[in-house]
């Protein structure tokens, strides 16, 4: 399954993995490139399908629903590949009131709410960039996760908005996307515009990324202006699955978001997924993903998505207050780049309040918003630009050595005064 990231006090084959729990019924397939109609209802016929659903922008690929079992069926001839829909969980000094529990932002060597003295100067350097950019809102970032609480006072500002939609008709698809009403992004899960947030993990991250700085209230997010998108495929109690992944990763990269914010994972191997992100990549559109929270070395034991190998994933790991990593968090020199700081990291939630929490679910949108701010000053740089900026400016620390391939955490003052040039 798919899961939320963060700690909670918390070649023709047919793939199964036993680990790894689906969606009952359902299957990713995809087709042999000469395929037709007839060809689709062939294979229904053949699997006892009573659905085939196209999954937007990747090429091929079908969600089908059967009541069979197909682990010992053999495959049709025009299947080139099938696998289980898997499940997928969620894994300037600003007047900010509580900004001085931010230690990620700026660390004095104070203390967390579990009592851990910090290391004065552990912290991604973001005051010196403020001196130059608090952000821009022609930069969009997709939040893949529960959705976003727009209501909260502090993220109400940087919702993004679809114009199109939003001064359109109800009912009508306004700007021809394929989807109805869709005025600030969409719940995959449900399959309705509405992309509110009923879990918090999705609020909790999109504060990191952009909370509103400097407005005596609350925390400062990385970015200060910024448009973040909602794209809910998980649910209440944090999970989903591939197809919602898959579908919220190509409405992003199909409505101008230029950076994606993806804290879950834990699924099993899917190339479906995989070809979305490939698809991302195919559109200069980075993607940024949590480590995983399960203390393993991914480059043995491989964490989804963020161990694919394209070349658009950033994969994050998390660091403590005290410069460590996280003893949560998963490492890897070849599968995981850099660390950021995930361990008792004040951001919103639900009902306009504010929380501690921990995972490398709120390690990623800190990069997230790293790459935004990079975007804010030079929107020209793509994608692959962006990812490499911020691995060469890392902040070096001998507890990352041979932990992460960079040996390093985020370095938000580096990373972005090299976008300059």
């Amino acid at each position: 399954m798919i899961v939320l990231l963060k700690i909670f006090a918390l070649q023709l084959s047919l793939l199964f993995a036993a680990d790894h729990a689906s969606v009952p019924n359902q299957y990713l397939v995809k087709f042999k490139s000469q395929f037709t109609n007839l060809t689709i209802q062939n294979v229904k016929d053949t699997l006892g399908a009573t659905e085939a659903e196209k999954l937007p922008s990747i090429e091929r690929w079908y969600r089908i629903t059967t009541s069979n079992n197909l682990s010992g069926l053999k495959l049709n001839s025009n299947i080139e590949f099938i696998e289980p829909n898997y499940y997928q969980y969620a894994n300037k000094t600003p007047t900010d009131a509580k900004y001085s529990s931010q230690w990620g932002m700026r660390n004095t060597g104070q203390k967390d709410s579990d009592g851990n003295k910090g290391t004065a100067g552990v912290d991604i350097e973001i005051e010196s960039v403020w001196d130059l950019t608090v952000g821009s809102p022609n930069v969009i970032v997709a939040v893949i996760d529960t959705g976003i609480d727009f209501k909260h006072p502090d993220l109400a500002d940087n919702q993004f908005i679809n114009e199109k939609e939003a001064s359109g008709k109800k009912g009508i698809d306004d700007d021809g996307n394929g989807y109805v009403d869709d005025v600030s992004g969409y719940n995959f899960y449900s399959n309705k515009p509405n992309a509110t947030d009923d879990h918090g993990h999705g609020s909790h991250c999109a504060g990191v990324i952009g909370a509103r700085g400097n407005n005596d209230f609350g925390i400062a997010g990385v970015n200060w202006n910024v448009k973040m998108m909602p794209l809910k495929f998980l649910s209440a109690s944090g999970s989903g699955d591939t197809e919602g992944a898959i579908k919220s990763i190509t409405y992003a990269v199909n409505n101008g978001a230029k950076v994606l914010s993806n804290s879950w994972g834990g699924g099993g191997e899917s190339r479906a997924l995989k070809e979305a992100i490939e698809y991302a990549l195919s559109k200069d559109v980075l993607f940024v993903a949590a480590a995983g929270n399960n203390t393993e070395n991914t480059d043995q034991d491989p964490h989804f998505p963020s161990s694919y190998d394209v070349e658009n994933i950033i994969s994050v790991a998390a660091l403590s207050n005290s410069g460590n990593l996280a003893d949560f968090s998963n490492y890897g020199v070849k599968t995981v780049d850099l660390a950021a700081p995930g361990v008792n990291i004040m951001s919103t939630i639900l009902g306009g309040t504010f929380e501690e929490w921990s995972g490398t679910s709120m390690a990623t949108p800190f990069v997230a918003g790293v790459a935004a701010l990079m975007l804010s000053v030079n929107p020209n740089l793509s994608a692959l630009a962006l990812k490499a900026k911020i691995l060469a400016t890392v902040r070096p620390m001998n507890s990352l050595q041979g932990k992460v391939l960079t040996g390093g955490f985020l370095n938000a003052n580096g990373a972005v005064r090299a976008s300059f040039y």
